[in-house]
């Protein structure tokens, strides 16, 4: 299992230029690639974008790549100086006085500049692929150890979960017996003076006390829990964050039914904290890929 949070850092150099590689992910519902990098190397955009969709299935992706020279790797931008020396010269031949300095020239901008470096050669744009590559792999690692805990966490949460779901199944038939004799009850008060059919009382019955059963609704309920952790199991080969999604909205409505049929607060207890049990897995799962 791998979450969709994760950072990756990578450098490497080419001649007297230093390439700085960082990759961040954070979780999203489609895989959201957005590469950024300076205009001279916007050439080896898509191999970049097809490195990262080779690697990553799901999540917003920010790659972002800087360049630097090593400190000292400045020269002289020589048609600058001359133009400077130029307007220095007419300015002189108008009886202005005064003179260039050299500490003058270095305050000028454009006087000095970067060594000049072919931005497309085939060393420069295959030491590019690698750093993303190396970057993407540190981004990878990172994921899958989080996905790691996000698997043990979901794990144990679940299995919490279906022990409060026996616990409300195991009251299923005292609910029943409840509503049984809740509703016989009013209707013998009701009907105390008037001859009752019994047959048709005990269909009456019957029909409402399937309509207050939350049977069906539990039985749901253990089958997406179960599921639940056939697609963790499976997270190590696969991405299941989408079906383990659905699952949770799935268990959520589950929950809520079986909550608006429990006539006993201890078990309407239960299943509020089952509820809560559920959003808190449903945050989880938000970061699964």
């Amino acid at each position: 299992m791998q979450s969709m949070t994760g950072f990756g850092h990578s450098e490497t150099t080419v001649g007297n230029l230093t390439l700085s590689v960082d990759v961040k992910s954070v979780n999203g519902r489609f895989l959201d690639i957005n590469v950024r990098l300076p205009r001279e190397l916007v050439a080896v955009e898509p191999e970049i974008r097809a490195e990262i969709q080779s690697r990553l299935g799901r999540g917003r992706v920010d790659l972002t790549v800087t360049t630097s020279y090593a400190a000292g790797q400045q020269d002289v931008n020589e048609p600058a100086l001359e133009a400077y020396l130029a307007v220095a010269a007419k300015l002189n031949a108008r009886g202005i006085p005064g003179e260039l300095t050299i500490g003058t020239l270095l305050q000028l901008p454009g006087i000095t500049g970067s060594p000049q470096i072919d931005h497309s050669s085939p060393e420069l744009v295959s030491a590019i692929r690698a750093a993303a590559a190396k970057a993407l792999e540190k981004v990878v690692a990172s994921r899958k150890a989080e996905g790691a805990a996000l698997h043990r966490d979901l794990e144990a949460r679940i299995a919490g979960l279906g022990n409060a779901v026996k616990t409300i199944a195991s009251r299923a038939t005292e609910t029943r017996d409840y509503y049984y004799e809740k509703l016989k009850q009013r209707l013998d008060e009701a009907l105390r003076e008037q001859a009752v059919d019994q047959s048709r009382l005990a269909q009456e019955l019957i029909y409402y006390v399937e309509r207050s059963d939350a049977a069906e609704e539990i039985t749901r309920l253990l089958s997406h829990l179960d599921r639940f952790g056939q697609y963790l199991a499976k997270a190590a080969s696969e991405n299941v964050g989408k079906q383990l999604d659905f699952l949770c909205q799935e268990m959520n409505r589950e929950m809520n039914t079986i909550l608006s049929k429990s006539p006993f607060a201890d078990v309407a207890q239960i299943g509020v904290e089952g509820k809560a049990e559920v959003e808190k897995i449903r945050e989880q799962v938000q970061n699964v890929e």
